[in-house]
């Protein structure tokens, strides 16, 4: 898994770095598959079959819209189909009219899904519709992959018609006329399968909404069982033929497709999922946020950050001996501030000593007071006998 991300990871990468050139290309070889397919499925006109013309149409209509060249290629059907009958050419005429103006008004970004339906039905994939286009476009794609599978079947009534005006027994303008409405819009296959891709395709969206782990791949899961066993069932009911190979075929190669569009959108990490709760001033938000694995993506570390230790510096008070205050230090050697003098005999270092002194002193002149109403004589100390006793 980890090889295949990889990849995923380099190609992401390269069409990003080159996406001026890499989009242009991918879109020039996308108008080359839908114009030879148009070739493919109605190859009456000679001019639109020819692979000079089909490059430079895919050339042109790589760098204008997708609109522009749906309406084109509508243009390129009608005609194809007018070289068979002139009846088949109003009606497929009328009929893609009403897909356009859907297209245009309805799901103007799903119309690449009409011709993967149609270029699916070409290869006899048809399984590989509900699939793919539920992972791809979801709901929104219901009604263009109905469209192209209408496509396919008028493309193949058509074969029959050219058959028939090559043969002796070349129907008339309304019989051409009947023949496609029988053939086209009241086939119960062609209903049938639009039926079951729909149920399929809406059974893939609402499976994927629901909040549980590998919610993704339990819809793709389900989409192709309801698929294969709503057509089989319905088939053998209404009496039609169901090729169970080519579906089963067509399923599983649906699958593998689906697990590479899964693998290109990102690839769950279910055991680092992370539930969230804030809330504003109107609602309370529950958030469930599921990282994506990457294995080329380092995880962020903060990184190491120096500390510089600070040198404390402990400011000790200088111990003025000769002097009883402040005022009378020499004012040429005044360098301490007046906040850290201290009387002499007393340490700056702390203030602990300086609160045993006071102590101290209180308690001598308790002490004296005492004497002195005993009637003692207080004996006066001097500075300099104080100090030699501290140093002491």
């Amino acid at each position: 898994m980890k090889y295949l991300l990889k990849i995923r990871n380099r190609i992401r990468d390269a069409i990003r770095e080159y996406d001026e050139i890499v989009t242009p290309v991918l879109k020039f070889i996308w108008c080359f598959v839908c114009f030879y397919s148009i070739h493919m499925m109605f190859g009456y006109s000679d001019l639109f079959g020819q692979i000079p013309v089909i490059f430079l149409l895919s050339v042109i209509f790589a760098i204008f819209s997708d609109k522009f060249m749906f309406f084109v290629a509508g243009i390129i059907f009608t005609m194809n189909v007018y070289e068979v009958s002139l009846e088949a050419a109003v009606l497929f005429g009328v009929i893609y009219i009403a897909i356009y103006c859907m297209y245009i008004r309805f799901f103007p970004n799903y119309g690449y899904v009409i011709f993967i339906a149609a270029i699916c039905c070409m290869i006899h994939m048809e399984f590989l519709i509900p699939l793919v286009v539920g992972m791809i476009a979801g709901v929104g794609g219901i009604v263009p992959a109905a469209a192209g599978l209408l496509i396919y079947n008028f493309s193949v009534a058509l074969k029959d018609i050219d058959q028939m005006n090559k043969s002796l027994t070349a129907p008339e303008g309304t019989e051409a006329f009947k023949f496609l409405v029988e053939n086209v819009l009241k086939d119960k296959n062609m209903m049938l399968m639009a039926i079951v891709f729909a149920v399929a395709i809406i059974v893939i969206h609402i499976v994927r909404k629901i909040s549980f782990n590998y919610s993704v791949y339990v819809a793709v899961l389900l989409g192709a069982v309801s698929s294969v066993g709503a057509y089989v069932v319905a088939a053998g009911s209404l009496g039609i033929d169901a090729d169970v190979p080519s579906v089963l075929l067509g399923t599983f190669m649906g699958l593998v497709i689906a697990l590479v569009i899964q693998v290109f959108r990102g690839i769950l990490d279910y055991k680092h999922t992370e539930n969230v709760q804030f809330e504003d001033d109107d609602y309370y938000y529950y958030v469930k946020a599921v990282p994506k694995i990457d294995p080329e993506k380092k995880k962020h570390v903060a990184p190491k950050r120096k500390v510089r230790k600070k040198k404390v510096v402990k400011k000790v008070r200088r111990e003025y001996d000769d002097y009883d205050s402040y005022d009378d230090y020499p004012a040429a050697e005044k360098t301490a501030p007046a906040d850290n003098f201290a009387p002499a005999g007393d340490l700056d270092s702390g203030d602990t000593k300086a609160e045993d002194t006071s102590s101290a002193e209180s308690s001598g002149d308790s002490v004296m007071d005492n004497a002195a109403e005993r009637g003692e004589e207080r004996r006066p100390s001097s500075g300099n006998d104080n100090r030699r006793k501290k140093r002491r």
